[in-house]
Order: C-alpha cells, then sequence, then structure tokens
C-alpha cells in the first residue's frame, strides 16, 4: 500500500482460505517473509521496485516454519521462529532451513540484545537462547505459574527486565 495515496502496490494470496494468519509479516532487506501455522506453511516474496509500482515475486515457499501464534523474527538475514513443537532457523534470502530445536516447545517469542527470549505455550516455561544460523542454545530455563495455556508474547523493556502471563498470573523480573 503506497502511504501517500492508499494506492495498492502489490498483492500475494499465499495465506487466502487459511484456518488464521496470526503472525504478522517481517521485511527486511527486499524481503517479505511470512510463516503461517494450520499447515499452511511460509512464504518468502523479493519485491522489486519498477516503474509501474512494486513487483512481488515469490522468492520460496517451505514447509519448515509452520508457526501458529508464536511469532518470528528477522536477524541478519535469517528468520528464527516457532515451527510446529519447537523452533526453526531459516536463511531469508533461500528458505534453507539452518536447524530445527525443540528448546522450550510450541509457544512463543520476542528477540532482544542478541537474544531470543522464547515462553511455551503449555507449562509455562520461560527461556532464554542464543541463536545464530549454526544453532541455538538454551542459556537457561523458569517456570512461570498459572495454569492452562498461554498464547502471550514475552516482552522485554528498556530496564532490562522482563514480563511473561500466563492465564493466571503476570511475572516481572
Amino acid at each position: 500500500m503506497d502511504a501517500d495515496n492508499g494506492k495498492l502496490l502489490w498483492s500475494n494470496n499465499w495465506s487466502a482460505g487459511n484456518v488464521a494468519n496470526c503472525p504478522t509479516p517481517a521485511y527486511d532487506d527486499g524481503y517479505v517473509s511470512g510463516p503461517n501455522g494450520y499447515g499452511k506453511g511460509g512464504i518468502c516474496l523479493k519485491l522489486k521496485k519498477e516503474a509501474e509500482g512494486v513487483k512481488a515475486d515469490v522468492a520460496w515457499t517451505t514447509a519448515d516454519m509452520v508457526c501458529h501464534h508464536g511469532g518470528y523474527v528477522v536477524q541478519d538475514g535469517y528468520v528464527y521462529g516457532n515451527h510446529d513443537s519447537g523452533w526453526a532457523c531459516l536463511d531469508l534470502k533461500t528458505g534453507k532451513k539452518q536447524w530445527f530445536e525443540k528448546a522450550v516447545g510450541k509457544g512463543s517469542l520476542c528477540f532482544a540484545d542478541g537474544m531470543l527470549y522464547l515462553f511455551a505455550e503449555k507449562d509455562g516455561v520461560a527461556g532464554l537462547a542464543t541463536c545464530s544460523p549454526e544453532g541455538l542454545e538454551v542459556k537457561g530455563k523458569v517456570a512461570v505459574e498459572g495454569k492452562g495455556s498461554s498464547w502471550a508474547h514475552p516482552v522485554v523493556v528498556a530496564d532490562g527486565s522482563t514480563s511473561a502471563t500466563a492465564p493466571t498470573c503476570i511475572v516481572s523480573t
């Protein structure tokens, strides 16, 4: 969408008809990445400015990042995110899977200070992990009290504290 006049610049129907498309697409270095859940997988579009607007070509599609609600981040040319029951890393430009790790299991994440803050959908387990295209290493885990599933995303606050929510509590460290 052109911010000046509202004109549609490009579109893609990859996610049309899917049960739900929870994760927000992310842009980096001319690419728009959009993993989805419910068996759909992910797509990445390469954007190219042309005289008549913007062209969006499919760079790749994948079944290696089926991401429900947990989200993903794009960092230094790689997509790190929830894939089924764990976490995966894909090359942004090629879609090649770099690794898959169980870590805390299916859940949500955020990225700050070179670390992934992971929060499990079930059992209230939060984890802090380093990540690179070579792998993910969980540096520590903590249990968050509460019952039931949580789809909340961890939040890192400027003062260095973290917060996570479960259905019956809010934890801040």
